[in-house]
């Protein structure tokens, strides 16, 4: 949906902080096809497509037929009627998964947990937005921007190397 207007990663994590930071988790959960009501999560997968999709109905059937596994293909093709499906049950994070659409995947998250990733949403998003209008003035180049924004990333990283990943220079 919001393909068109971007152009790089520091605004696609710009436009992904302010829409999560203002989505209402309380009456609504996130599907691969955009925000669904808690009422309507039966419906998930009935959606008709909108248009100017950024993944298509045959992008996302592909995916499905190459990861999902024979048992959610048989539910998905056949329907309610050819499967016992389970309603998604609502949590304080609700994230429907795009291969099994009974299946939250943000069932482990506590309400403890689900407040602070809210905040950090928020948070980000303010930071973000502030950094990014005072780049604009030329307070300061882009480069101190994003070393102010990932700040405590940089400073806490651990660099252990992974016996499996290549060594690169």
């Amino acid at each position: 949906r919001f393909h068109e207007e971007l152009a790089t990663p520091l605004e696609v994590l710009h436009k992904f902080l302010t829409f999560f930071a203002a989505f209402d988790w309380d009456r609504m959960a996130v599907s691969i096809h955009g925000a669904v009501p808690l009422e309507q999560l039966d419906v998930v997968q009935s959606r008709p497509p909108e248009e100017g999709l950024l993944l298509t109905p045959d992008f996302l059937w592909r995916m499905l037929d190459k990861y999902g596994n024979d048992a959610i293909m048989r539910h998905v093709q056949h329907g309610p009627g050819g499967a016992t499906r389970r309603p998604m049950v609502p949590k304080f994070i609700n994230v429907v998964d795009p291969l099994l659409p009974s299946n939250n995947l943000g069932r482990s998250v506590s309400q403890g947990n689900a407040k602070r990733i809210r905040k950090a949403l928020r948070l980000g998003a303010e930071r973000l937005s502030r950094l990014r209008d005072s780049n604009t003035c030329d307070d300061m180049p882009a480069v101190r921007v994003l070393e102010q924004f990932f700040g405590n990333t940089l400073r806490n990283r651990r660099v252990v190397p992974l016996p499996s990943a290549p060594c690169t220079p």
